[in-house]
């Protein structure tokens, strides 16, 4: 699996837990005001934003992925 990374800024947390996205990023996905995101953690170093509107096309990749797992793990031996 190949993870596209490209660093849009750097921002720092507040004092209510608030992170402010930079301007770049907003920018190059589109983000507006008041967009839901999917927030993962990775480990206990990486914070994952996702955009909820995107994460419908996510799951139909995954589900396809797995289906294809699913048939190979319960071929006859």
């Amino acid at each position: 699996m190949h993870i596209d990374l490209e660093c849009c800024g750097i921002s720092k947390l507040g004092g209510r837990g608030q992170v402010v996205i930079p301007a770049e990023a907003r920018k190059k996905l589109g983000l507006k005001r008041g967009e839901k995101l999917f927030v993962f953690c990775r480990g206990k170093d990486a914070l994952v934003l996702v955009k909820a509107v995107s994460m419908k096309s996510i799951l139909a990749k995954a589900e396809t992925e797995i289906s294809k797992f699913t048939k190979i793990i319960n071929q006859p031996k």
